[in-house]
């Protein structure tokens, strides 16, 4: 009996860590930015919200990661919007509920924190370069 029961919790804790696994790589849905920045940036990039010599990164300005489509190995694609301009996206979940991802001229990768996601921006080029992460809530 003693053994039942503890088989009984042992596959309890399993199907629930399984199921939350699960959750956490569910991204399909509008992602937005919570104002919580880090990061530095240099140049005028596509959205065109600032220009100039080298710079941290503003709280304030409104990101949106807006995603159309998952599949169950984790592929997914949609649009990283700013107030000025939407860029299309393709990226992936990894086993560890971790996201790479990329757009036209930016690599991303990502981690999710409780159902939060915070998610990190790389840009390099001659006119602009960034280094920015900041943490975003799916609404």
């Amino acid at each position: 009996m003693k053994r039942l029961t503890v088989f009984l919790i042992a596959a309890a804790f399993v199907v629930s860590m399984a199921g939350a696994a699960a959750a956490g790589g569910d991204l399909v849905g509008e992602w937005k930015s919570t104002g919580e920045i880090g990061g530095a940036v240099s140049g005028e990039g596509s959205h065109g919200l600032g220009s100039g010599d080298a710079r941290f990164a503003k709280q304030g300005v409104a990101w949106t990661l807006k995603v159309t489509k998952q599949e169950s190995g984790g592929g997914f694609y949609g649009q990283w919007c700013s107030a000025n301009n939407c860029e299309d996206v393709v990226g992936v979940v990894r086993r560890d509920d971790s996201l790479l991802m990329s757009d036209e001229d930016s690599y991303f990768i990502g981690s999710m924190y409780a159902g939060r996601m915070e998610l990190c921006v790389m840009e390099a080029g001659k006119k602009f370069r960034a280094a920015v992460c900041q943490m975003m809530e799916k609404q």
